[in-house]
């Protein structure tokens, strides 16, 4: 579905409502959000890439693994301008010490953003400790300028493949075009068909209503879920087996549509309750913290 300025205000509106959620986050999102919109991906930049067999694919190896996914030309070009798009946001002043060490020499954002888009956390490690009070702005920043570029490749690689389609459940819990995990869920239909979006690429695609996509358990008798009052539409679905669980939106009797990211902002709530409670989310946030 396509997202709106206008659309971004009312659901930074709902966040605002959560007393829970910083308001110096919510203003890097929106600066986040906007720059990713005037900054897209155009797809005939995206180079030919090699695709698994159709064999291989339907045992559950993805399409393009994230660990070959192609590089683009301008990543550090892109992450300098997100960065000058955030000098005057909340993170104004970290950001600003981030463009000290990339002007130093010591950090080489042609690498970081080759990092980010392979998952190669230890790329960042160093660099936590340079931040103490944001030990994840690097690969926040990163991450979130070359968003766009891994899921214009996805759709590229896609074609006109829905994988949101009844005939098209993905059994496998990752995602089936890079593998990486999903991040959140939601209930669409009649029937609640589920659908997770990768925390990667962005890919929506269906999944089995009842499964755990990370130990891939089936029983019912393993598999529970957390709500809260206080956030309607919104739950946990938790795995008693490998002791995770991924959040999940059913907004299907509500005057409200789904947007994956903003969504899991809104709450963030049921995840310090889930933690509470001893349950784990195997990714970060859609945000990259």
């Amino acid at each position: 579905m396509q997202q709106t300025p206008e659309k971004l205000e009312l659901r930074l509106h709902a966040c605002r409502a959560k007393s829970n959620i910083p308001e110096a986050l919510l203003g890097v999102v929106e600066r986040v959000v906007l720059w990713q919109w005037q900054h897209p991906v155009d797809p005939a930049v995206t180079p030919a890439v090699e695709l698994t067999d159709a064999d291989r694919h339907r045992q559950g190896v993805p399409l393009l693994p994230r660990a070959v996914f192609p590089v683009p030309e301008d990543g550090a070009a892109r992450v300098e301008s997100l960065m000058q798009a955030l000098a005057d946001s909340p993170l104004g002043e970290t950001v600003s010490a981030m463009m000290g060490i990339v002007g130093r020499g010591e950090l080489d954002l042609s690498a970081a953003v080759q990092a980010a888009l392979w998952g190669d956390e230890a790329f960042f490690a160093p660099h936590a400790a340079q931040f103490p009070d944001a030990p994840r702005l690097v690969p926040f920043v990163v991450g979130s300028a070359v968003t766009p570029w891994a899921e214009v490749v996805a759709r590229t690689v896609l074609g006109e493949k829905d994988l949101t389609s009844p005939e098209t459940v993905w059994t496998h819990g990752h995602c089936p075009v890079c593998g990486a995990l999903p991040v959140v869920g939601d209930l669409r239909g009649k029937e609640g068909h589920r659908i997770h979006t990768c925390s990667f690429c962005h890919t929506p695609y269906r999944a089995p209503r009842l499964q755990c996509p990370f130990c891939l358990e089936s029983a019912q008798g393993q598999l529970g879920f957390v709500d809260s009052p206080d956030l309607p539409g919104f739950r946990l679905l938790t795995c008693s087996t490998c002791r995770m669980y991924i959040k999940v939106t059913d907004f299907r009797e509500m005057d409200r549509t789904s947007w994956p990211a903003m969504d899991d902002l809104e709450s963030m709530a049921l995840d310090l309750a889930a933690m509470e409670q001893g349950w784990r989310r195997p990714t970060l946030s859609a945000w990259g913290f």
